[in-house]
């Protein structure tokens, strides 16, 4: 299924990961393990650390531990087209951080870029790694917020 594809089809992205949910609920690890190999090599090697594949593990269990969770997924999915609101309608006064990996093959970087561009003072940090970057990343952006409080 393509982000497109599922952002537009509410049922569709629904039955997708219904159909997700109990392949992962077979055989959780092997889910898991086929899901990271389609994504980037930085986020290849971030889940090869046994803790963060296991939180992720967690996640995924969480999504999927009621019938309603496949639904909640789509409608998530749905939100990263349509915000309820034009971009460049935020607040000038309010400073949006972005913070996106360069080589995420999940959210194609191309993506933040045109957020940048369109929301009022956004501040784009592009980033080595692949779409969970945040997790080495948090010290960095954690400071940078702390900085922004504080002027």
């Amino acid at each position: 299924m393509t982000e497109r594809t599922g952002t537009r089809s509410l049922r569709l992205a629904s039955n997708v990961f219904r159909h997700a949910g109990r392949r992962f609920h077979a055989h959780p690890d092997r889910f898991l393990e086929r899901l990271v190999k389609t994504w980037a090599v930085a986020d290849q090697q971030l889940f090869d650390r046994r803790e963060v594949f296991e939180l992720f593990l967690e996640d995924i269990r969480q999504a999927f531990a009621n019938p309603e969770g496949a639904e909640g997924l789509a409608q998530e999915l749905r939100l990263y087209r349509t915000y309820g609101f034009p971009l460049d309608q935020l607040p000038a006064c309010r400073r949006v951080m972005l913070w996106h990996g360069l080589t995420d093959n999940i959210v194609p970087p191309a993506m933040a870029w045109k957020m940048v561009q369109a929301i009022p003072d956004a501040e784009a940090h592009m980033l080595p790694g692949g779409h969970f970057m945040a997790i080495d990343a948090a010290r960095l952006i954690v400071n940078r917020l702390v900085q922004q409080l504080r002027s």
